[in-house]
């Protein structure tokens, strides 16, 4: 009897501890609600080992489906206990582990903040050793070499540019030499054909002259003729007055013929002139609209060559500018080195007493460090028990230790409350609640259907004798 009862306070010791870790893991899980999540987490858990006792009890003589019900419930239950149980230790782990983490945050930070002060420590070392070897000169002149470099070669820089865009300006001037060209050739055709024009209106003009002068010519000959006939009988002057006057009106034909193709003759000149002025003008208008549009574009390219040429102006005076500024600077530099160095090492200074500092506050934080290593020290020895050639995974080892606590946990008190329903009913008989011995009157005939007959002998032999005392046999 002091083993069931041993058992028995066992069994509602570790279920009550169960029902403590998995109400307060469960409240973690369900921070939001903690006080209802601690009513219902204690609730469910003490039903649990009320219905696992029950159902053990009454196992053969509840309904199947009621039978189902309440076994699936203990099941989840017991895993909603085990959930909780996980919650609660992976808490506490967390807990633990949180403040090495911080630390170990601050250590890299302290880290990180000692090599910025060796980086400056390095810099102002070597600016030192530059400012003392005089290193600043040559970097001075390093400098002008550079800027004196960009004016050397800002011509260069654009010769490419420039020559492309005079190949431009070239091919545009060919075809303006072109265009004047050929309107030159036009022009001198145009003066050719009116010169030709003019000749042949002169050859037709002469030759009427000529014609008409023929006829005066001969009219002058026959009164000539008369003049030196030799007739004493005749009056040869006035026989000839006589015959001049008889030509009057022929004469004035030849006359008025001669004015009139000499006048024919200067108005058809000047109409040709007209027309040959009039053609030239039109033929160099033409040209001149072709090649003022030509010059148009030479134009262009010049303006584009005289903004890359102010642009090398603009480079070549930032450069000298610059040289002028590296020149002062670098006297005044020469001229302020001694204090630059002790600024330099003041800072140095400075700079080392912050590494100790810094030093000292990574020690503190080691220190911590070790202090919670040797809190979680156990479990590392437990997770390099199962891998001893592999790293240590803390992370992993200490959830395999709670799963591990978690399935022998609850469950174990389950088992062990119905270890105590079995020794009682091995004791005691069906009824756990002490009445002992079998109530005979509530057998009945269907009842002893039930019983399993292929059970041993001896047992069947019992079952046989309560059936005939029930029966009164």
């Amino acid at each position: 009897m002091f083993l069931i009862i041993l058992a028995l306070i066992c069994a509602l010791t570790i279920s009550g501890v169960a029902i403590f870790y998995s109400v307060i893991g469960l409240g973690a899980i369900f921070a939001a609600a903690k006080v209802p999540i601690y009513i219902m987490g204690g609730v469910l858990e003490v039903a649990k080992l009320v219905t696992a006792s029950w159902l053990y009890q009454n196992w053969k003589n509840i309904p199947f489906l009621l039978k189902t019900y309440l076994t699936t419930a203990v099941g989840i239950l017991m895993i909603i206990t085990s959930l909780g149980i996980f919650g609660f230790l992976s808490k506490a782990h967390v807990e633990q582990s949180t403040p090495a983490a911080e630390t170990v945050a601050k250590i890299d930070r302290i880290a990180e903040q000692i090599l910025r002060q060796e980086s400056t420590i390095t810099n102002l070392t070597n600016k030192i050793d530059r400012l003392q070897s005089g290193g600043a000169t040559q970097n001075v002149d390093d400098q002008i070499d550079r800027e004196q470099t960009i004016i050397d070669n800002a011509d260069e820089k654009i010769a490419g540019e420039v020559t492309l865009i005079q190949k431009k300006i070239d091919n545009v001037q060919k075809q303006i030499d072109d265009i004047q060209t050929d309107a030159d050739k036009k022009i001198d055709i145009t003066r050719t054909d009116s010169k030709q024009a003019i000749a042949q209106l002169r050859t037709d003009a002469d030759n009427i002259i000529v014609a008409e002068q023929g006829k005066l010519n001969k009219l002058d000959q026959a009164v000539s003729d008369v003049l030196n006939a030799n007739k004493s009988f005749f009056n040869e002057e006035q026989a000839a007055a006589e015959l001049k006057e008889t030509q009057k009106s022929e004469r004035n034909t030849i006359d008025v013929k001669i004015n009139q193709t000499q006048k024919k003759l200067a108005g058809d000149i000047a109409q040709i002139n007209t027309q040959t002025d009039t053609k030239i003008t039109d033929i160099q208008a033409t040209a001149d609209n072709k090649i003022n549009d030509l010059r148009s574009k030479i134009d262009g390219f010049n303006a584009e060559i005289s903004v890359l040429q102010a642009s090398v102006a603009d480079e070549v005076a930032l450069a000298k500018q610059r040289i002028n500024e590296i020149n002062t600077a670098a006297i005044t530099a020469g001229e302020d080195a001694e204090g630059q160095i002790a600024q330099y090492e003041t800072q140095i200074n400075t700079a080392y007493d912050a590494i100790d500092d810094l030093n000292a506050d990574k020690f503190v934080a080691e220190s911590k460090i070790r202090d919670l290593e040797a809190e979680v020290g156990p479990i590392k020895y437990i997770a390099q028990f199962f891998d001893a050639d592999g790293e240590v995974d803390l992370e992993r080892a200490v959830t395999w230790l709670i799963i591990v606590i978690m399935f022998v946990f609850d469950p174990l008190a389950v088992l062990l409350l119905i270890a105590v329903n079995m020794s009682l009913k091995a004791r005691y008989g069906w009824s756990f609640e002490g009445k002992g011995a079998l109530d005979h009157d509530a057998i009945t005939e269907q009842q002893y259907k039930k019983l399993n007959l292929k059970q041993p002998n001896h047992i069947t032999s019992l079952e046989q004798k309560v059936y005939n005392k029930v029966k009164g046999e």
